[in-house]
């Protein structure tokens, strides 16, 4: 899953530090455990992105159908593509 989701980046002109697979564990629990600081997140369940927001992370969510009806969250930006990722990321 890594091998394929760091070609798939690459292959998009997607720039990125690290890429962290959980393999189902919780992705806020990882990153904790890792002791990393995240300052936003990219995810398109609502669950996870809900998870990460409540504790202080900044999610853009990726819209799609399943994601759609769900709540909100300060945190939460939602986002319709990788071209608004990068609008947001080049303002830094």
């Amino acid at each position: 899953m890594k091998d394929t989701s760091c070609q798939w980046l690459k292959r998009n002109g997607i720039p990125y530090a690290s890429l962290i697979v959980t393999n189902g564990r919780s992705k806020l629990k990882v990153i904790r455990e890792m002791d990393l600081n995240i300052a936003y997140f990219i995810e398109d369940r609502f669950e996870y992105a809900m998870e990460m927001a409540e504790a202080g992370i900044k999610v853009l969510l990726m819209e799609y159908p399943w994601n759609q009806n769900c709540g909100t969250h300060h945190n939460i930006i939602r986002i319709k593509d990788w071209k608004e990722i990068r609008k947001i990321f080049s303002r830094y």
